[in-house]
């Protein structure tokens, strides 16, 4: 139902002006009460009695009056995503752009994903505290950045074999035990295990996430050498440290003078550098 003024009917004893706006074909009208309109791109603020849309809105109609919807032009923003290929390999593509408040709802592709690849898992780079519940998110007003680990697609030829890529499959086999299983299935299995056994559930996304949630599990240890780390800043005093100390365990490994702290950690990784710390106690 759309058009510039509806309204004075039986259902509707009120004049509406849309103001570009429509009536969803599910709106409940019911008399006293104002339904809320949809614009396409838009986010509706209310109705006003005045045609300037000046004052304050108002919640209840009045028969016979006329009563005129707000609307403010929703914010569009894109969608960037890095791929993880493997530990050394990041391909960069992207998701339509959306309005802010859309549900996003994810899939097992995007734009740019290498031939033979599929998504096993997702991820929130930016911004900070957007989390992504049953593969779906809202859309912020701000550019939205995911990560996105990549699988092999299982070809026709070999219908049952194993799902591996940068986080799955036989790796799996690796942290969980047993045969080596889906990247799928593996995704919501280390989900589950990294929340039940790592501190605070806090799952580490880079090395230096990682060394920290490893040195500070260990009770904060001095390591024995105190060179500092090229690519990490000496006022990172805590990161140097745990990085150090890391290596010096063999829980990780450096770069000769580098650490690369920034560098994407997979979460089998996460999983067996704690099972190996946990043996040294």
């Amino acid at each position: 139902m759309n058009g510039a003024t509806i309204g004075l009917t039986s259902i509707i004893p009120y004049r509406a002006c849309l103001n570009g706006g429509t009536f969803g074909t599910d709106t409940e009208f019911n008399a006293g009460t104002l339904a809320t309109p949809e614009k396409e791109g838009f986010k509706f603020n209310g109705w006003y009695e005045t045609a300037d849309l000046s004052g304050e809105p108002v919640e209840t109609a009045v028969a016979g009056k006329t009563y005129y919807a707000k609307y403010t032009e929703k914010v569009k923003s894109g969608i960037t995503v890095v791929g993880v290929v493997s530990e050394d390999e990041e391909v960069n593509g992207s998701l339509p752009d959306a309005y802010e408040e859309d549900t996003i709802t994810l899939t097992n592709t995007f734009d740019g994903i290498p031939e033979g690849k599929f998504v096993s898992s997702w991820e929130v780079v930016e911004p900070q505290g957007l989390a992504i519940e049953n593969n779906s998110f809202k859309m912020p007003a701000q550019e939205v950045k995911l990560r996105a680990i990549l699988a092999d697609e299982p070809t026709e030829e070999e219908p049952g074999q194993t799902v591996s890529g940068a986080d799955g499959g036989a790796a799996a086999a690796v942290i969980l035990g047993g045969a080596a299983i889906g990247a799928v299935t593996y995704a919501v299995g280390t989900q589950i295990w990294m929340e039940t056994h790592l501190p605070d559930g806090v799952i580490p996304t880079s090395r230096e996430q990682l060394a920290l949630m490893l040195w500070n599990a260990a009770g904060r240890p001095q390591p024995a050498e105190a060179a500092l780390y090229a690519d990490i800043s000496a006022e990172a005093a805590d990161t140097q440290l745990a990085a150090r100390w890391c290596v010096e365990q063999g829980l990780m490994k450096d770069y000769g003078e580098s650490f690369k702290p920034g560098k994407y950690t997979f979460r089998w990784q996460v999983i067996k550098t704690w099972n190996q710390m946990q043996k040294m106690n």
